[in-house]
């Protein structure tokens, strides 16, 4: 899963759909990982892997603490998660089979 902030950076100990991917293609032992990027997104299109969002939203009211002061404001946290669809299960059972 991947969660970025309201600004669409990753939040903090969170890394990328990608580079998960990426991390998950490496303990496969992939030969060619040059076009992973390529591979995910076609994964999605031909509905292997799935896509789910998910948006929270929170109001932060004025505070503050020992670091300081802040105005009220709307922090937003994005989520993305990429999964085997049961299609995607499927075609991979045929194909180690």
């Amino acid at each position: 899963m991947e969660t970025t902030d309201s600004v669409g950076l990753p939040v903090k100990g969170s890394t990328t759909i990608y580079e998960q991917f990426e991390n998950l293609c490496a303990k496969a032992q992939f030969v060619r990982t040059e076009q992973l990027q390529s591979y995910m997104d076609n994964l999605v299109r031909l509905r292997i892997f799935g896509e789910y969002n998910k948006a929270e939203t929170r109001y932060i009211p004025e505070g503050g603490d020992r670091y300081g002061t802040w105005a009220p404001h709307v922090d937003q946290t994005n989520s993305e998660c990429i999964y085997l669809t049961e299609y995607g299960h499927d075609f991979v059972r045929a194909c180690i089979e």
